[in-house]
């Protein structure tokens, strides 16, 4: 699993030295919380290449082989003995550096972390329950409008939100384990969302919300991983441990990059990643990044 808190979050404002404060802050956080040291280097190094190395050209990018044959392999893990009162949980660690409107050209920056856990039982709807830590701020002024604007009563430290099924990209796990039928349903709910390449964005984004919400049907997961490998412009990076699905995409003007991370034996989605683009004018930025985690089982009986 990477952690993409050991890449620098570069100055692209006049606010240098309180990134800077920032950067060490966060770097001394992952080493603290870090485990499986080796494993995270190895996957670091391999994302550092793919996010360094700029903006691919659109359209274009490694194949899908590696997916396939993780979908084939994933397919062929038993699937759970379905009980009642099945269930499984997941644990997402989030850090996110947010911009926000507060007044009249006025847009404040901070760094928003929370922890969002996750339940599905078997027929109900996911539910999701997010809880913010404590946010940091670039200056005392960002500090100071953000408590005046009354933002600490969503993203102030302790503060919790159940997400909305609606909210989740599905009202719930699809029943289909058709490869065609699940790339017609994504691409019917993605219909107008943009241009091209923002309906394939849009697609790797379900397709992965797709994965952890089917974290107990590894055929519903290799189903999906099918449909992500079509997906154009994907670029696929397999390690050991994993395999990295990443997009290019422009918002606006600024080139930003979306990666996905599968575990390598199970396709469970362990890590995901935001990134804006080096450019000739403006250094690589963190935006987002997650770490998921599953409990050592999928499944549970009981209430």
């Amino acid at each position: 699993m990477w952690h993409p808190t050991e890449f620098p979050i570069v100055p692209v404002s006049a606010r240098v030295g309180a990134r800077r404060r920032l950067q060490a802050a966060m770097a001394a956080e992952a080493r603290r919380r870090r485990h499986g040291r080796t494993r995270a280097r190895l996957v670091v190094l391999v994302v550092a290449v793919v996010v360094m190395s700029g903006v691919a050209p659109m359209g274009t990018g490694g194949t899908g082989g590696p997916l396939l044959g993780l979908a084939d392999a994933v397919a062929a893990i038993p699937p759970p003995i379905d009980a009642p009162g099945r269930h499984w949980s997941a644990r997402t660690e989030t850090r996110e550096l947010l911009s926000v409107p507060v007044g009249e050209g006025q847009v404040i920056e901070f760094l928003v972390t929370a922890v969002e856990e996750s339940w599905h039982d078997a027929g109900d709807v996911p539910r999701r329950i997010r809880t913010y830590g404590s946010p940091r701020f670039f200056s005392s002024e960002d500090e100071d409008a953000f408590n005046a604007a009354g933002l600490a009563s969503v993203y102030g430290d302790g503060s919790r939100v159940t997400v909305p099924a609606t909210d989740l990209g599905f009202a719930g796990p699809l029943d289909q384990a058709d490869q065609d039928q699940i790339a017609g349903t994504l691409r019917r709910r993605i219909a107008g969302v943009g241009d091209r390449r923002m309906e394939e964005v849009h697609l790797l984004r379900l397709t992965a919300d797709l994965i952890l919400l089917h974290a107990d049907d590894p055929v519903m997961r290799a189903q999906v991983l099918r449909v992500i490998a079509d997906i154009p412009g994907i670029i696929v990076v397999p390690t050991a441990r994993s395999v990295v699905v990443s997009i290019d995409y422009l918002d606006g003007d600024r080139p930003l990059r979306l990666m996905y991370e599968f575990d390598a034996d199970t396709a469970h989605l362990v890590g995901e990643y935001l990134a804006a683009l080096a450019t000739q004018t403006e250094p690589t930025t963190v935006l987002r990044s997650a770490r998921h985690t599953l409990p050592a089982t999928s499944t549970a009986t009981g209430t």
